[in-house]
């Protein structure tokens, strides 16, 4: 079959190609997603106390939907202070999860968004039609800004009041997911026999707006700084994505793109040779704001796949691509100067850094 393109406003048509089934495949991939997240961070999270939680009526197994009221209240009254950035933690995992599930559905069934606005308006109507809410979007490239808004959210319909109490959860969920859909997207189409967009844009933060009668918040994105290394990154995903999945070739795309977040920002290549925990260090010296144990410890865990030391599955590798993607995402928020670059540059002999 070939590539069917559609625009924003055939983007409901679009939608109707899976049938009458949609809204029950859409609703068990999310289910499906939320559930395997939230036991991921429940099992791995040290903040998190199961024995608490199970005081407060929260189940360990078989987590679902509508256990998530009593899952997030059990947080909001464990974590305190620390509510808010966990269960964004836990959206922008699930939305980048989810993101993954998005775009191979739309490959998968050869349809293919001709523009931004088509691929979130798209997005708006497939989750809406799996009952997260009745979600709109709006993008404004001037401005540099995607206003999203949901009515009726499954996590409001049990409050009268304090209806915005989980929105952290939305504010890591729309993250995850349009960043998630827009960094893939714009590689195929990219691709493709279409026309190419003008800017890839990177969502790079979110903000609730408060006082709304629904949950309303603003996704600011910018332009793309490092394209190599999220070019790494679609092509990990792709790996994964495939019918028969290459759960090695995954891995290793991983690590290449781990790789470029460390040598794009100072303008190495795939012809300069690094040592990439001398670069690390290097970074370290000269107080790059990096979650430096984090790099040490992913790469090590990828390289320990890739030479055949730690076994990989499915779940392995969503969670090291989902943790890929977090790290690499530092990047956007920092901002080296011509100076420093130089400076990190000038010690490459210092550090173990050559070129080949």
């Amino acid at each position: 079959m070939d590539l069917d393109g559609f625009t924003k406003e055939e983007a409901a048509k679009a939608l109707g190609f899976a049938g009458s089934e949609v809204k029950e495949k859409l609703s068990e991939s999310i289910r499906t997603i939320v559930d395997r997240s939230i036991e991921d961070y429940l099992t791995k999270n040290p903040m998190i106390n199961i024995d608490a939680l199970k005081k407060a009526g929260t189940p360990h197994v078989l987590l679902r939907i509508k256990t998530l009221h009593t899952i997030f209240d059990g947080f909001r009254w464990m974590l305190k202070e620390q509510y808010s950035p966990t269960l964004r933690e836990i959206g922008e995992r699930v939305g980048f999860g989810f993101s993954i599930d998005f775009i191979k559905y739309l490959k998968n069934n050869d349809k293919i968004p001709l523009n931004y606005d088509a691929l979130l308006t798209f997005w708006s109507i497939f989750d809406s039609s799996a009952d997260m809410g009745l979600i709109t979007v709006n993008l404004e490239e001037s401005t540099e800004k995607i206003n999203v808004e949901i009515e009726n959210s499954f996590l409001v319909k049990e409050y009268e009041e304090e209806i915005h109490r989980h929105c952290p959860f939305f504010e890591g969920y729309i993250l995850g997911l349009i960043d998630g859909a827009m960094c893939q997207w714009t590689r195929w189409i990219s691709d493709s026999v279409f026309k190419h967009p003008k800017n890839l844009w990177q969502a790079i933060d979110v903000k609730e707006n408060q006082n709304y009668q629904n949950c309303s918040f603003t996704v600011t994105i910018m332009k793309e700084k490092y394209q190599k290394t999220r070019d790494s990154l679609v092509e990990s995903i792709e790996e994964f994505q495939k019918v028969k999945p290459n759960y090695e070739e995954a891995n290793k795309m991983a690590r290449i793109a781990l790789e470029c977040a460390v040598k794009e920002p100072i303008g190495l290549t795939d012809a300069d040779a690094v040592s990439f925990t001398r670069l690390i260090k290097t970074y370290q010296k000269f107080e790059v704001p990096l979650s430096y144990p984090k790099w040490i410890s992913l790469y090590d865990l990828l390289s320990g796949v890739l030479h055949g030391r730690i076994s990989i599955d499915e779940n392995t590798i969503l969670e090291n691509l989902t943790e890929t993607k977090k790290l690499i995402d530092e990047w956007s928020r920092i901002s080296l100067s011509d100076e420093k670059v130089k400076e990190i540059v000038e010690k490459k002999g210092d550090y173990g850094i050559f070129r080949k």
